[in-house]
Formats: C-alpha cells, structure tokens, sequence
C-alpha cells in the first residue's frame, strides 16, 4: 500500500500585507528546498466554514496533512530555520554529497 500524497493548504485573509507575505516566504521556502507540491490557497474572508472545519482560527496558517498526521504553521514564515524544519520531510532525497551523512564538508 503507497502512502497518502501530502496535501499543504495555506490559509490566507484577503490580500492582507501578512498574507502577501506568507505567500512569498513559503514560495521561497518550497523553492529552497525543492518542493514541488500544489498548495492549495483558502480565502478565509471568502470560506470561512472551510477554515473553522479544520480549526484555523489565525492566519496565516498553513496546514499540512504528510502519512497521516497534521500539523500547522502559523505567521508570516519569515524564520526561515523552523518553516524548513516543518517542511523538510516533504524535500525530495538528496544524493550523498559532501557534508552529509558523517562526511566533512
């Protein structure tokens, strides 16, 4: 049995400065690490019942959904360190390069 696909949806408020932002630092934070899944973007001002059926009660969120489990981010993603964290297992396998796996860099 293959695992579920990983769903992200990004939970925005119009076209706030804070959602504008959001939309910018995850694109570059997929980008940096070769994300290539859809993400899939709610108006909560538009679909509010969507929104409080998943619990998102702040925006920015994204919710991501990845082997059955469920977490959210919430802000502007401006730290970048913690967005790559939640995001790495979604990265696609790296070759061994130098620098991984023990190896000096």
């Amino acid at each position: 049995m293959t695992a579920p696909v990983p769903r992200l949806t990004l939970y925005l408020a119009g076209d706030s400065p804070a959602s504008r932002r959001a939309r910018t630092n995850l694109t570059a934070a997929l980008a940096a690490l070769h994300i290539t899944l859809p993400v899939r973007t709610v108006d909560v001002l538009a679909e509010p019942e969507e929104a409080l059926a998943e619990r998102i009660y702040v925006t920015p969120a994204l919710l991501l959904h990845v082997a059955g489990q469920r977490e959210m981010l919430v802000g502007d993603f401006s730290q970048t360190e913690a967005v790559a964290m939640a995001l790495a297992p979604l990265a696609p396998s790296a070759p061994d390069t130098p620098g991984r796996q023990g190896e000096p860099a």
